[in-house]
């Protein structure tokens, strides 16, 4: 007895439509593995952005001029690029450099230039290994000793001031209303309450 075609293609239909039947139940659909997977938007885990405080023993350079004070963390002048940072310390004008390689702090002003200074760092001195040469307008300087490297230039043209090498909790003891200054380290201050000064 020949079984007619019909026969076979409503089975077919019959076993797909089970299938769909089934899948839909149980509330999942086939993934290109074949495996059934259920479709969900995963909810992302909370990310939190840690703070990294200045510790409260961190070595500063502290400089008051004009009745106003700044501590200046030495951390932030480690860098060949950042060994010499021209600040104003309100209307006076203030450069910190620190040579590494002999581990000096020489800090410059002017007190009747209402500017940044121009001091720029430009190598190693060629008169001492182990110090910075400073470049001021066409003139090269030594950082140690603040004095011309080829005889015969005019002197050092700012005023080498005083200033302090302690500890920020030292220096705040000392000087309640400081503010701080650090530079381009993705520090913060150790408290919510001290003024940063601008950065570079």
């Amino acid at each position: 007895m020949l079984r007619s075609p019909w026969v076979g293609i409503a089975g077919l239909v019959l076993v797909v439509a089970g299938v769909f039947a089934a899948t839909t139940w149980f509330g999942g659909t086939t993934g290109v593995s074949g495996e059934a997977h259920t479709e969900f938007s995963p909810t992302p885990a909370p990310t939190r952005s840690a703070t990294i405080r200045l510790a409260e023993d961190a070595p500063v350079v502290g400089v008051s001029i004009g009745g106003r004070h700044r501590a200046y963390v030495l951390q932030a002048f480690l860098s060949p690029s950042t060994h010499i940072y021209n600040d104003m310390l309100g209307p006076v004008p203030v450069t910190v450099a620190y040579c590494n390689l002999n581990n000096c702090v020489q800090v410059y002003t002017a007190p009747d230039r209402n500017k940044p200074l121009d001091v720029k760092l430009v190598g190693a001195d060629p008169t001492n290994a182990r110090s910075m040469s400073l470049k001021i307008g066409d003139y090269l300087y030594s950082h140690q000793s603040s004095t011309p490297i080829k005889p015969g230039d005019p002197a050092f043209p700012y005023t080498v001031t005083e200033y302090k090498r302690t500890t920020w909790s030292e220096w705040r003891k000392e000087h309640p209303d400081t503010d701080l200054y650090l530079g381009n380290l993705p520090l913060a201050p150790p408290d919510e309450t001290t003024p940063l000064a601008p950065r570079p």
